[in-house]
């Protein structure tokens, strides 16, 4: 076919070709909707029509049911966990760092990382335990089933869980508005180590 070609019509016609391929690749592509399996088989698609959305909520509640049974039945109450949170993409990750001995919080600190190649920030520690039990493994069911009890906006809600696949717990929690950029948040467990 391309054997008559001068070299120039030739790189043009594979270039229109490639062109043609991208586009039909991108119309073809998904919107982000991606259905994401956990431990309890909830199909994680947003945004969520509003004759689904008490429907799937409860998938996702016997879901961190069934996983928070699985997490207990391990009775580990020694370790140590890091947990990165970003709220939208132009604040700075902040790291959570615990550790627990016999279910007692005993170290904590909060480091805040910029999410551009700036430099790194360092507001201290967690003020208090009571903040610090928040970003335990029983602080994340609680943050994820508070978040499946919230109120979701008909076709604008995203929500994904994530969990563990020795240990059973959220180790990601996503969530996000189909409409605006600066809605997302993300929870996600970077360390995980029993002591």
């Amino acid at each position: 076919m391309f054997k008559n070609l001068r070299p120039i019509p030739k790189l043009l016609a594979g270039l229109v070709i490639f062109v043609c391929l991208v586009l039909t690749l991108v119309a073809c592509g998904d919107e982000g909707t991606t259905p994401v399996l956990t431990p309890g088989a909830v199909p994680s698609i947003g945004p969520f029509p509003s004759a689904n959305i008490e429907s799937v909520k409860k998938q996702w509640e016997a879901s961190l049911n069934q996983s928070r049974q699985k997490w207990e039945a391990k009775n580990i109450t020694s370790y140590d966990l890091q947990l990165a949170f970003t709220d939208t993409s132009w604040k700075p990750i902040t790291l959570f760092h615990v550790t627990l001995k016999d279910n007692q919080v005993v170290e904590h600190t909060r480091q805040l990382i910029s999410s551009f190649a700036g430099p790194e920030l360092t507001p201290g520690p967690v003020e208090t335990n009571v903040l610090a039990a928040g970003y335990t493994v029983p602080g994340l069911f609680d943050l994820a089933q508070s978040l499946v009890e919230s109120n979701w906006t008909e076709g604008e809600t995203i929500f994904k869980i994530q969990f563990d696949s020795e240990y059973y717990f959220p180790s990601k929690i996503y969530l996000d508005n189909e409409h605006y950029t600066d809605l997302q948040k993300v929870w996600e467990v970077k360390m995980f180590k029993p002591l």
